[in-house]
Formats: C-alpha cells, structure tokens, sequence
C-alpha cells in the first residue's frame, strides 16, 4: 500500500489518517481476540490467530501515539506464543490493552516535523505485510527526503533488491512466503547484495532473536515501537556508509591500493582479481570495473597492462562468475581482457593474493578462458588481529562482564571509569572501537562524543547506557555515535554490535 496523492502533499495528514483508521478498527480488533480467545487453549489455529492481531497491535499501536497499548499488546502477544496458554490471563492482558487505549487516545500523538536527514537519491526499500504499518514507514522515510519501495512478502525481497538497488532493506521478521531472517540470509550470502545494510524493524525483542538477526549479518536490529526520529537516524546512517563514493580520476597506486587491501583483509576474507589488457585500453577498463564496483570494492593500478580488483566478501567460484561478466561487459566497449582470481580468509595480505591470482592469469591465457580460478594453494592461516577497545563506565559490574567478553573476543581492552580518561585513553591508544556510558563523574559521555567530532582518526562508539529516552538515543546519534544499547543488556550482544560497527 503506497501513499496517496492527499499523503505526498501533506505528511500531516496522512499520519493523521493512519491514526484514525487504527482507532476506528481497535474495538473490533480487541473483539476479535476475545472471540479466539474463547478457545484459544485447546486450538492452536485460534491462538495463532489472536498471536497475529496482537502482533500486529504491538507494531502500529506506538507509532501511531498508543504506546501503552503497544506495550501490552505485545504482553499479549508474548503469552500466545508460549506452548501452554493460561487462558485467564490473557483475558485480563486483552482487558488491560482496552484500559490503555482509553488513556492513550486522551493524549495527542506527540508528531514533531522530522529534520530532513535523507537523500532523494537514495531508496529505502521496505518489507512490511500489514498495510498500515507500512504506509506510515513510507510517510515517515519519505517526509525526511528518502525515496521509498515496498513489497509485502519475504520471496519477493530479493528481486526487488535486484531491480531497485536499494541503500538500506527495513525487514521485518513475521513475514508471509519466506521469513526476515531468512531474507537476511540470502541477501548476505548474494555477492551482489551482500554490500546492502540489513535493518531488521520487528515487534521480536527477544534476545535470542536480536542476537540471530545480527549473526545472520544485519547492520542493525531495532524493535517497534520505535520514534520516529531514532528510525529515521539509524536509517540515514545506514545509507550514508554505503553511499557511492565520488567517481575517482584515476585508479590507486598500487603502494596505495596494497594499504587499502590488507586493511580489508584484516577484517574479512575477500578475492582479488588481476585483469590484464592492452596499456591503451587499460583506463577504458578501469572505467568498467568501477562502473560494476560496489562502494567497497577497491581497483589499483598494478602496472602498465594490469589492474588489480579487491571484492571483500567475496568468495572465490562468486568473483570468478562476476569478473567473468566483467570481461563480457568490457568486450563490449572494445577492451580484450583475461583475469586470474584468487580467494583469501581474514588476515592474509595482497601481496599472496597477487601472486596467486597472477598464477590464475597464466593458466587462463593458457587455456584460452577470459578468466581462471587459483585452487593449487590452500588460504593463509587466519591470523588473529588484535584490536583496542577503550571501556568506559562506572558501574564495576557492568565493566567486569563486557570486559571479559571483549577479551574473549579477541580485543584488547582499556577500562577507564570517567569521561575524562575515556578521552586520555582515546587520545593515547587510538582505539578501534569504545563502548560508552553517558553518565560518568568529571565528563559525561555527550560530552566525549562532543570532543571526538572532527578527529582525524576517530573511534568508532558504541553507547551503552540506562538512558533510553529518545531524546538521549536521538541526541547520541547526533553527535556521532554509531550504535546504542539501553541497559540493561545482553552482553553477547554488546559484543554482536562491537563487531557489527567494525565490518
């Protein structure tokens, strides 16, 4: 369901309009669930059917000004799920959502008019299957600047992901035909979609769930109810790290290019191809390859007649097809190329990958093949790659559990316990990564943030606070966070996020 022509002039009114068609569906909606309800013990399709409207409650009812029936719908919900249902106190929960809806529907909807933080050019491709949701998504994303596509079945995502090439993918996790972790799946295991952040927007705030969405490799997880402003934040960041960079002059040096490349490989595995052709067709080459590059994908000039093409997470025989298309691409525009390929896991360095590729080279101009892949030398060991993390918080118990998890994780760590050390340890160590608290003596966390806008080299920060007003997340983001945990927490989150914001 897209917008109207009455939505796209006037965002104001089309909230306005959502918000009505859910109170006026609300009675019947609650009436409906008591009439499941009835049987809902000893019939399981009954209880699904109560599960799925409460459900449905839990996502709309917040952003639409119902907090409070939100909150117990997803109670509601929540006992529905469970293999054995007190049938009493579902009753009462479902007595409880029409107690709130009475005291919600006498506060207005607190809608302040979005900032613009979006791009026009930028699409945000939502997967949402109720009709309401979804047209306040595209209300929302469209008045702060994005442009907005929609499909409303998880076997649909990938091909519209295909067609419209989105910057970031909203998903939800209840889906018809294939579920959001699913979708997730395969978008990150696509080697053209991998580079698309995965935003999961979902009404499963379990941590189990959290803790699989961001495993299967999402870039962030958020459940609903959420504000308006922290979605439209955490959305425009999304987008921002992917966005295409200025088209270059030329390719990088290699000296350059070699830098960039064992960065990459520091963090993950990843191929590398070396194209060879004729010296005067080589920059009409590289124009192909940075047109067919994704945003983090690096071209470098090995010589007069080669370049070199790093793909970060890419595996081998899914570089070998892709170069292979390349060729193709580039025969077109009347450039004759041959390319050797070769694969690495994390921690290997270029200068391996060049020379096995270039064994791929030989062995494809042998062969008379636009392309081959080296499969005679195993990957380098994976070497472990020790990162700094600063940890900065108060709280002696919070430190002690996110501290040994870190460790475990491979991270060496700096524990600081206030804001002005935070900010020593930052300006001594250069972190990679600091988790931070917000409240802390001599310096509060707002206040570090405030000190690290404009660094050079600066850390990435991971917020873990008690504040969870939307004015503190909002106010986070603003002043250069890049993520935020509300406590209390998970720790294998925590330690999920850390690796996320270092991809």
């Amino acid at each position: 369901m897209g917008l109207g022509a009455a939505g796209e002039d006037d965002p104001e009114r089309a909230l306005r309009e959502v918000r009505g068609r859910f109170i006026a569906a609300f009675p019947g909606r609650c009436d409906s669930v008591a009439a499941l309800l009835a049987d809902a013990a000893a019939d399981q399709a009954r209880a699904e059917g109560a599960r799925q409207i409460a459900h449905r409650l839990t996502g709309l009812a917040g952003a639409v000004g119902f907090p409070t029936v939100s909150a117990r719908a997803q109670e509601l919900e929540a006992l529905l799920t469970s293999p054995s249902i007190d049938a009493a106190l579902a009753r009462d929960l479902l007595g409880g959502i029409r107690e709130a809806f009475a005291t919600d529907l006498m506060r207005p909807p607190g809608w302040a008019e979005a900032p613009f933080v979006g791009d026009a050019s930028r699409t945000v491709l939502i997967v949402e299957d109720d009709p309401d949701q979804l047209a306040l998504l595209e209300i929302q994303l469209q008045r702060a600047g994005h442009r907005t596509a929609s499909v409303a079945r998880g076997d649909e995502v990938i091909a519209a992901a295909r067609a419209r090439s989105p910057s970031v993918v909203l998903l939800d996790v209840d889906l018809p035909g294939l579920d959001g972790f699913s979708v997730c799946r395969a978008l990150k295991t696509d080697a053209d979609l991998a580079g698309i952040p995965v935003l999961f927007l979902t009404t499963q705030a379990s941590i189990d769930s959290r803790l699989s969405g961001l495993a299967l490799g999402a870039d962030d997880y958020l459940c609903k109810p959420v504000d308006a402003r922290e979605l439209l934040l955490r959305v425009s960041r999304l987008a921002r790290e992917t966005a295409p960079a200025a088209p270059a002059q030329d390719t990088l040096a290699f000296d350059a290019f070699t830098a960039v490349g064992d960065a990459a490989l520091a963090s993950g595995p990843a191929s590398l191809a070396l194209v060879r052709t004729a010296p005067d067709r080589r920059a009409r080459l590289a124009e192909v390859l940075a047109e067919e590059s994704r945003p983090r994908d690096v071209v470098g000039r090995h010589d007069d007649s080669h370049l070199a093409w790093l793909l970060p997470g890419v595996p081998g025989r899914a570089a070998l097809e892709k170069v292979q298309l390349v060729i193709q691409l580039a025969a077109e525009a009347d450039v004759s190329a041959t390319a050797g390929v070769a694969a690495a896991t994390r921690g290997s360095r270029v200068a391996a990958l060049v020379a096995w590729a270039d064994e791929a080279l030989t062995e494809a101009r042998y062969r008379h093949e636009p392309a081959a892949l080296c499969t005679e030398h195993a990957p380098e060991p994976q070497a472990i790659v020790s990162r700094t993390l600063v940890l900065a918080d108060d709280d002696p118990e919070v430190v002690r559990v996110v501290d040994g998890y870190m460790r475990s994780a491979g991270f060496q760590t700096v524990v600081v316990f206030d804001g002005a050390k935070a900010l020593q340890a930052i300006e001594d160590r250069e972190p990679d990564v600091v988790i931070l608290d917000l409240m802390m003596p001599a310096m509060s966390g707002f206040d570090v943030l405030k000190r690290l806008q404009g660094r050079p080299r600066r850390p990435r920060v991971v917020v873990l606070s008690a504040r969870g007003r939307e004015d503190d997340v909002t106010r986070a983001f603003e002043l250069g966070a890049d993520d935020y945990i509300v406590k209390p927490f998970s720790p294998q989150e925590v330690r999920a996020r850390v690796m996320r914001v270092l991809k």
